[in-house]
């Protein structure tokens, strides 16, 4: 099917359904995307909330609009004085998690953020500030601040939704209505567009890949690329990943589901590579059956890291040479220290890494079953996935220096480090399986 067709199919469903079909449409397409954003992992410079927004508005906007543009840019408005930050409350219970942010409290080596019922946060492209927020189980965030990269209060943000831009400007969402800031100046610009509750991921360079799935086909997705010159018209395909510089991006094309409801249907595809701002497909990348959606480049651009489902293990494509290199078959979750590094975990605490140009391995014991690494390359953070039952450690090394810390709690997701490997960020369960079990965001520096 053609583009054309691709649009005009999805114009003419919305055209055709009852309101009362569209609420069923838009909560079976809420209801995908929540399922894949938690099963997904962190993400650069992007943080998904809950909204009340619905995805129909969002593709039926893209898919009727002008190929590139929507329109002109809006006149700025400005935005009186927000309100002060609120203090913390103590500790919340089972059954009272609001949380506030007042001075800086240390929990050991870590600066705590917020204690609450949940939490999550996002560094800016060069890791000079942190957006930070409460995570309900329902609606919008409560709360959500912006900090320097030591964590001091820079202001708080009324939205329940960032996306940053670059490294000063951002994107926020509240209630629906998306605006234009910076970290220099409370004054807002709304935008002529909503990002409602798609799956957003920037370039850090200006541009942002929105992704929604077919309300015909769950299974299928569709991306337009944001800029604030406009948006693209609607492709197939879920962006995953961009390129460090931006030029590059990642489309991941999942299979459609086999049988009955969709039995059979294992989060498994196809991955290609697009150029920006041309749109153009510069590569097709081989795999099995078993391709999944999580990938990444290396810092130069020239690599791609290919997830594969389970045992399946994950590869490394050669964008450059066209050609699969490195390992036959990395198993566990691998990232990329440098341009031609790759962390690999091991057993029993160990990580190892393996170097594309030498073929050779570097292994170290008892540092974790998993490592991260910052942008730039300059840090590295190995860890413990899970540990509800003690302390296991977080090893931030950054150029040469090591710093080995308790976490001191559970971890909830995939710790975040800032770009330039300055800070690391974590959200984990403070007193399991007790009445006062809670979640805290913690922040480590080096």
């Amino acid at each position: 099917m053609s583009d054309d067709d691709t649009e005009r199919s999805i114009r003419d469903y919305y055209r055709s359904i009852t309101p009362t079909d569209a609420s069923r449409v838009q909560a079976e397409v809420q209801n995908s995307i929540e399922i894949r954003r938690r099963k997904a992992v962190s993400r650069r410079g992007v943080w998904q909330l809950g909204g009340a927004v619905g995805i129909a508005a969002l593709l039926a906007l893209a898919v009727l609009s002008a190929p590139i543009v929507l329109g002109p840019a809006a006149t700025p408005r400005l935005i009186g004085p927000v309100a002060s930050a609120p203090t913390m409350s103590p500790a919340p219970t089972a059954s009272s998690a609001t949380p506030r942010q007042s001075s800086l409290t240390m929990r050991g080596s870590w600066i705590t953020l917020l204690s609450a019922s949940g939490a999550g946060a996002v560094w800016s492209a060069d890791g000079a500030y942190l957006a930070m927020w409460t995570v309900p189980t329902s609606g919008p965030s409560e709360d959500m601040l912006l900090l320097d990269g030591n964590g001091n209060l820079v202001r708080p943000l009324d939205a329940d939704k960032i996306v940053w831009l670059n490294a000063k400007q951002f994107i926020l969402q509240k209630a629906g209505v998306a605006s234009l800031g910076s970290v220099d100046t409370d004054a807002l610009t709304p935008i002529s567009y909503s990002f409602a509750s798609a799956e957003t991921l920037t370039n850090d360079h200006g541009a942002v890949a929105l992704s929604v799935p077919d309300p015909n086909s769950p299974d299928t997705f569709h991306f337009m690329i944001w800029t604030a010159e406009g948006v693209t018209k609607a492709l197939e395909g879920e962006v995953v990943a961009w390129s460090t510089d931006g030029t590059e991006f990642a489309i991941w094309h999942p299979k459609p589901a086999t049988g009955p409801g969709g039995v059979g249907f294992q989060d498994t595809g196809s991955i290609t590579v697009m150029a920006w701002p041309s749109l153009e497909q510069v590569a097709s990348v081989p795999g099995t059956d078993l391709v999944a959606q999580e990938t990444a480049f290396d810092p130069s651009g020239r690599y791609l890291l290919v997830s594969n489902l389970g045992d399946a293990g994950s590869f490394v494509y050669d964008l450059q040479g066209r050609k699969v290199v490195g390992p036959e078959k990395i198993i566990g979750v691998a990232s990329w220290q440098s341009n031609d590094n790759l962390l690999v975990p091991g057993t029993n605490g160990a990580v190892n890494t393996y170097r594309l140009d030498t073929s050779t391995i570097a292994t170290e014991d008892g540092i974790g079953d998993s490592a991260i690494s910052s942008a730039d390359g300059s840090a590295i953070a190995t860890y413990f996935s899970e540990d509800y039952s003690g302390i296991h450690p977080l090893t931030l090394i950054r150029n040469g220096t090591r710093l080995s810390v308790g976490v001191p709690g559970g971890l909830e997701e995939a710790p975040v480090i800032a770009a330039n490997g300055s800070g690391v960020v974590i959200v984990c369960l403070i007193d399991y399986g007790k009445a006062t079990e809670h979640t805290e965001l913690l922040l480590l520096k080096n």
